[in-house]
């Protein structure tokens, strides 16, 4: 079941968190556990303040009902509520998931996180998680379906909150809380394609925030704070882990809320275009596909739209830094216009062009310029594919094979591809259309009529780059020429 998205897909995509956490918590730890949830969640909210905010709990009893709780408080105090959106993933059907409880409490259980599931925003089975080698040997069937919720969480959240005790010593019970914890702290397997195997295979990681709290049976004092479960066993702060885990993505958020209120009328018709000249090859528009596919064609639109604004706001970048480049060369030659004021000219031609260039650069490189064009496109075209995989019916994830060998420098992209993929689509259209779809558009991106247009771009930035260069080099060859033959003349009169 699910509500009516009211504002949500204004964002490119969301930051999404997922608990989890001991189901039988310390009676006297649950207040303070709570306070130190919403704290995090705060300080989730206040340091991404341009992304929609998904928060992922299967309602267990315990760490996963508290932090439903502490979400809906903080949507109820928040300026902004249709930003955060409570999500339940299942991984079974609901009522089987209610039977798996004690059977004399699975009528109490209902009626405990049947509150949570009205307040909820969406409520949904997760697709089929494969599990590695080394996860599913120690898994039974019982312990499978949770087994792969806990995969499903560590692959699809940007950060796991674990409201735990701490206890690393003994066996990991699959799909707990610990289980959880080992894989996001010490990496786990992600599925690939056998033809990917040995090159793209390598362990995924994940962010995971710690909140103390003992179990009901624990005699140890209780711990307090809020701290991070770190891959490398670094200090770092929690603030610091939320910038690294979404600051890429608030960014890409930001600047499609900006443009939105800048030029809402013309940004939001490129949005709408790009959209819909998608779903029309797939033979389908927005109002009647699958919403997961709506969905990811909104989020494909902002990341395309946004990776040309990128790519045209690096192209002027470099030719600012090419004309003051080209005046600080010229320097020299500039002194000549002048025999009383040329050595102060030559100072400010060169000061006010070295300036220029070496700003404007470190200003693309602060602002993080430098590489969204490269970036959103990457996410563009991973949307791309993953739709028309959605759109055939497969359940396979695009990041899995996908910029496996980039997770220095594209590893948000990933991300936010796994974040945007926590639902699956439930309605296939015809292969052969899709197929036809994915063919017609390479087509026309390789032979259609846009090819010539991004030829002579090409082209003429080619050769405004050369140009540039060769009258740069010129100018400070001419200028250096001309200073040495007035020395000499000046030498030679005075001699």
């Amino acid at each position: 079941m699910s509500k009516p998205d009211t504002g949500s897909c204004r964002a490119a995509a969301p930051f999404v968190v997922a608990v989890s956490g001991h189901r039988d918590l310390h009676p006297d730890d649950v207040a303070g556990a709570g306070e130190r949830v919403f704290e995090a969640l705060q300080l989730i909210a206040a340091t991404l303040p341009d992304s929609a905010l998904d928060f992922l709990s299967p309602l267990a009893d315990g760490g996963d009902q508290l932090f439903a709780a502490q979400v809906l408080r903080l949507r109820a105090a928040s300026a902004a509520p249709a930003r955060i959106r409570l999500l339940v993933p299942l991984p079974m059907p609901l009522a089987a998931y209610c039977d798996q409880q004690d059977p004399a409490d699975a009528a109490a259980f209902a009626a405990r996180i049947a509150p949570y599931l009205q307040a909820a925003d969406e409520v949904f089975e997760i697709a089929p998680v494969e599990l590695d080698a080394a996860a599913g040997a120690a898994v039974t069937p019982e312990s499978a379906p949770y087994a792969r919720l806990a995969r499903y969480l560590a692959i699809h959240a940007h950060l796991v909150i674990a409201v735990w005790d701490g206890e690393v010593s003994g066996v990991a019970a699959p799909g707990g809380t610990l289980d959880l914890v080992r894989a996001l702290t010490r990496g786990f397997e992600r599925s690939v394609d056998a033809r990917s195997a040995g090159r793209l295979a390598q362990p995924d990681f994940g962010r995971v925030l710690h909140v103390p709290a003992r179990r009901r049976q624990s005699t140890a004092p209780p711990a307090d704070g809020l701290r991070v479960l770190a891959v490398d066993g670094a200090s770092v702060s929690p603030r610091a882990c939320i910038r690294a885990a979404g600051a890429s993505l608030d960014t890409l958020n930001r600047r499609h809320r900006t443009a939105l209120a800048a030029d809402g009328a013309a940004y939001g018709a490129r949005l709408a275009a790009v959209r819909a000249g998608f779903l029309a090859g797939l033979g389908t528009d927005e109002s009647s596909c699958d919403p997961v596919l709506g969905a990811l064609a909104r989020s494909f639109a902002v990341a395309d739209v946004q990776a040309e604004a990128a790519k045209r706001s690096w192209r002027l970048s470099w030719i600012v830094i090419a004309l003051g480049a080209v005046l600080a060369a010229s320097s020299s030659l500039l002194r000549l216009f002048s025999d009383e004021y040329g050595e102060l000219i030559e100072t400010v031609s060169y000061g006010a062009g070295a300036a220029v260039a070496i700003g404007t650069y470190l200003w693309v490189g602060r602002a993080g310029r430098r590489n969204a064009y490269l970036g959103y496109r990457a996410l563009a075209e991973g949307l791309r594919v993953q739709m028309y995989w959605l759109a055939a019916g497969s359940a396979a994830l695009v990041s899995d094979h996908y910029l496996a060998k980039q997770r220095d420098d594209a590893g948000w992209v990933r991300d936010a591809l796994d974040a945007l993929t926590c639902r699956r689509a439930a309605l296939a259209l015809a292969p052969a259309q899709v197929a036809r779809s994915w063919i017609d558009a390479q087509l026309s991106y390789l032979e259609g009529p846009n090819i010539a247009r991004r030829r002579r771009q090409q082209a003429l930035q080619g050769a405004w780059g050369r140009n540039l260069l060769v009258a740069g080099l010129l100018c400070a060859v001419a200028g250096v020429g001309l200073t040495l033959h007035g020395k000499a003349r000046d030498a030679l009169v005075t001699m």
